[in-house]
């Protein structure tokens, strides 16, 4: 027999929902097969958890993924073979993406199991209406997945059987993307995020070596094979729900993306120098011999002075990832990913770490950009200020993710002004046009001259 599920990608870019229309056991799959006991001639369930190694679950102050325990595997989809005819397929099912009565993660309980099965568990899920998928490349479209032979002479009627995925890249991304889907709200909108174990810009030519993250108009790159720096971006639950935000943030306004420029001219507002003896704040960076050196900041991290265009859109994809593993209502903690160690307290000292504190100003002055000793402040911000403008906007009454994303599309980012342009295409005052047509202009413009971010 075979089973019609909804499919958990639409090639679609900015498609709504789609019918139920694609045979799941038919798709290419990557799979092995360990082992795990089951029940013969009875009606087990199967619940799904995933072994994760994330470097950024070291318990910094955020709420969840503190640590490196089993994830649930929110909305997994499982399909069930008999194991002597594996093109028999008994039942295939996006597992319980709620969390009462301890469903998360788990499968309606199969009937009619006769002899052992294979169950396979795909590296895709559906919760709270949307998908996510990880795909080994864009061009294979195969699905990673992994298969468990199961032996129903162990399991009683009705059993629990647990199904753990073992340590890998794409479960790593799964359970992270799992997880953002069921903690932010994306009620604006209907989304499919394909995610690839593919790094997002070419380095050679002559081997296709890719290296990098990034979302595209296609889905998400998540590198599943960085060179050894200790910053595996799969192993970074912030990388990937930050490059999940854009995505999300693309799809909302009808998959057209934003203009954004990344060439501000860089001055010395802080210092990551090889250099110890230079005043970082002496002069414009650009000036500087060490500028093009590696370990010196460029203008696309947390804490550089951007144009507009960069800093909100970062800023908004790092508020989706504090979303998902911070609680709504409590303090928000970032880890940072960038190896870089930057300069929170504008002190010129280089030892603040990666901990941010998103809510506040814990590790580093309210309104950073206007703190910073050098440099212009007109259509520019910097992706920290914009951060922790939006946590502080979201947590407002009537004020959440997809409100924000509507004020996103309003503005139609897509057509505003990259860099230096006229004031009224510029990338705040469109936004703030849209807020106060969503009805909150008010509580904006009181939060954006509070972080520094109405420039």
């Amino acid at each position: 027999m075979s089973a019609r599920h909804p499919s958990p990608l639409s090639r679609r870019p900015a498609g709504r929902r789609p019918p139920p229309s694609l045979v799941l056991a038919s798709l290419a799959l990557l799979v092995a097969f360990p082992s795990v006991a089951g029940a013969t001639e009875k009606s087990p369930r199967f619940c799904v958890s995933h072994q994760v190694d994330y470097a950024d679950a070291i318990g910094i102050g955020d709420d969840f993924f503190t640590d490196n325990s089993n994830k649930t595997g929110i909305g997994a989809l499982v399909n069930v073979f008999e194991e002597a005819d594996p093109g028999d397929l008994l039942g295939g099912f996006y597992a319980s993406d709620g969390f009462d009565g301890g469903t998360a993660g788990c499968t309606p309980f199969v009937s009619g199991i006769t002899g052992p099965l294979d169950v396979v568990v795909y590296a895709s899920a559906y919760v709270r209406g949307n998908f996510a998928t990880v795909f080994d490349d864009p061009d294979s479209l195969d699905i990673h997945a992994e298969g468990f032979l199961v032996d129903p002479d162990d399991w009683a009627d009705g059993a629990t059987v647990p199904i753990t995925t073992t340590i890998q890249p794409h479960w790593n991304i799964l359970a992270a993307a799992e997880w953002a889907l069921a903690q932010v709200d994306l009620d604006y909108g209907f989304y499919q995020i394909p995610f690839y174990t593919y790094g997002c810009y070419v380095l050679d030519p002559d081997t296709d070596e890719r290296r990098g993250n990034c979302a595209k108009s296609d889905g998400v790159y998540i590198d599943a094979d960085p060179p050894d720096t200790g910053n595996y971006s799969f192993r970074r639950k912030y990388i990937i729900a930050h490059e999940a935000g854009h995505y999300v943030h693309q799809i909302a306004n009808g998959a057209a993306g934003a203009a954004t420029d990344y060439s501000a001219p860089l001055v010395r507002c802080f210092n990551d120098w090889e250099d110890e003896t230079k005043d970082p704040y002496a002069e414009p960076m650009a000036a500087d011999p060490h500028l093009a050196s590696e370990g010196d900041h460029g203008n696309h991290e947390m804490n550089t002075r951007e144009y507009q265009s960069a800093a909100v859109g970062e800023g908004f994809a790092h508020y989706f990832a504090a979303l998902a593993f911070n609680e709504i209502g409590q303090d928000c903690w970032f880890e940072y990913y960038n190896p870089l160690n930057p300069d929170w307290q504008l002190d010129r000292v280089l030892t603040d770490g990666r901990t941010l504190d998103c809510a506040g100003s814990a590790t580093a002055p309210l309104a950073y950009l206007e703190n910073m000793r050098y440099g212009p402040v007109e259509d520019r911000g910097t992706e920290l200020d914009w951060l922790r403008f939006f946590w502080s906007l979201g947590q407002q009454p009537g004020v959440d993710h997809s409100l924000l994303l509507s004020i996103w599309d309003a503005a139609e980012p897509d057509g505003w002004a990259p860099a230096d342009g006229a004031p009224a295409d510029r990338p705040y005052t469109r936004l703030r046009n849209a807020a106060a047509g969503a009805g909150i202009g008010s509580v904006w413009d009181s939060l954006a001259a509070y972080h520094g971010v109405d420039h």
